[in-house]
């Protein structure tokens, strides 16, 4: 059993270029990665949470089997009659289907293709998002901080808009003001970078 081949997701997570999710009869999500990056397709097109879709692709990739179920009962019988979560990876013309499942506190993994059952840990399965607002890019500032030369700022209730201008590594006001603290702009940027 060490020796093994306890891999739950064969292909690199790098190249993988389609990854689909369906619970049950509902496609969750269907993403493909191009040159600008992974972008959903289905049931909508958006943007995509990149960071998101690398770490479930990372987490199968580094995930092992537990258990091998070399001569499996019914499928019913370890919950994957009906999975409850159903993953798809594409690299150009492989692919990899894997169904989790789970039943009496077991959790396992059925990969199209083999006759094998593995158990796996609850986390393989708890860690797939089911909502497709999970794979959706949520970064309200879609600029690189380091890119950024300009910052407005508008005070709605005073009838202002500030404009602070960086000019190397310091920040100036316009129109002319107090000269702006430039690690208190930089925060500002970064705490905008972080914000979903």
């Amino acid at each position: 059993v060490e020796l093994r081949d306890k891999r739950l997701l064969r292909i690199a997570p790098g190249e993988v270029q389609e990854l689909e999710v369906l619970s049950g009869e509902t496609r969750i999500v269907r993403a493909k990665r191009s040159e600008a990056g992974w972008e959903l397709l289905e049931p909508e097109s958006a943007p995509a949470d990149a960071e998101k879709i690398q770490r479930l692709l990372d987490d199968l990739a580094l995930a092992r089997a537990s258990g091998f179920e070399d001569e499996p009962r019914a499928r019913a019988e370890y919950g994957l009659e009906r999975p409850e979560v159903e993953l798809v990876a594409r690299a150009g013309v492989a692919e990899e289907r894997l169904r989790l499942g789970s039943r009496d506190g077991g959790h396992w993994l059925e990969r199209a293709g083999d006759p094998v059952i593995l158990a796996v840990n609850e986390r393989v399965s708890s860690s797939v998002p089911r909502e497709f607002f999970a794979y959706r890019q949520k970064r309200v500032l879609t600029l690189d901080v380091e890119q950024v030369h300009a910052l407005e700022i508008e005070f709605p209730r005073e009838a202002q808009t500030k404009r602070l201008v960086r000019e190397g590594e310091a920040w100036r006001l316009e129109p002319k003001g107090p000269e702006p603290k430039p690690l208190e702009v930089e925060d500002l940027l970064y705490a905008l970078a972080a914000l979903d």
